[in-house]
């Protein structure tokens, strides 16, 4: 609905970790922190990580995959400060919520990664910084990353001008990074486009604050 057309989820969990397996890449999946559950972000952690007898893992194998994938790098939530969001929260109402949420992902696999969702919404009513700082309030024993999305458009059909904003780009994410990390200065910037991982290609999604080096990913939403 939000995009305002109808998805069919035909491409699911199985059709995105095959890929990923494909192109060599680790994925990266997020939850649906806005019309979803708690409930639902551990069960999907479940059915992806634990090797153990349980109703999910039994689900997994009646689908057709024995051993599980060990997804690494799981999204609480998307752009949650965004009004466009169905299930748009404030951000304590957001911190608190993702937050029950990360705990039980974290006891189903302790070995994931969390990335919280930082600011996505830079408009001149809107206070990012504000947004990031208390969402890691609730999250900086939980989150190892933050995920900060900033988007262009040219509606104005002004070449000249949606070329210039590029200049803008960097600016605006680095002051935001910069703030977080004047409050949780343990939160390092990850900014390089690309980085080598044993192995592995390595793709940036999105701009993040991380504990450790960045090396994921295809994406996958649960929306």
């Amino acid at each position: 609905m939000a995009w305002g057309t109808v998805e069919s989820n035909r491409f699911g969990t199985h059709d995105f970790l095959q890929y990923t397996d494909m192109l060599g890449v680790a994925p990266y999946i997020c939850a649906n922190l806005g019309t979803g559950t708690w409930e639902e972000a551990q069960q999907w952690v479940e059915y992806c990580n634990s090797a153990e007898d349980t109703a999910m893992t039994r689900l997994r194998k009646q689908n057709g995959r024995k051993d599980p994938w060990k997804v690494k790098y799981w999204g609480l939530g998307n752009e949650m400060d965004g009004p466009w969001q169905m299930g748009h929260r404030s951000a304590e109402d957001y911190g608190k919520f993702a937050l029950e949420a990360a705990k039980l992902m974290k006891w189903t696999d302790p070995d994931v990664k969390l990335i919280a969702a930082g600011s996505s919404h830079f408009g001149a009513e809107s206070d990012w910084t504000g947004w990031n700082r208390t969402v890691l309030q609730y999250l900086k024993r939980h989150a190892d990353y933050l995920s900060l999305h900033l988007y262009v458009g040219n509606r104005d059909n002004d070449f000249s001008e949606f070329m210039a904003s590029s200049l803008e780009l960097p600016r605006n994410t680095l002051r935001s990074m910069r703030s977080s990390k004047s409050s949780y200065p343990d939160l390092r910037s990850i900014r390089s486009s690309r980085r080598e991982a044993p192995g592995r290609p390595v793709t940036r999604f999105g701009n993040t604050l991380s504990r450790e080096p960045k090396k994921t990913v295809g994406a996958f939403s649960d929306k």
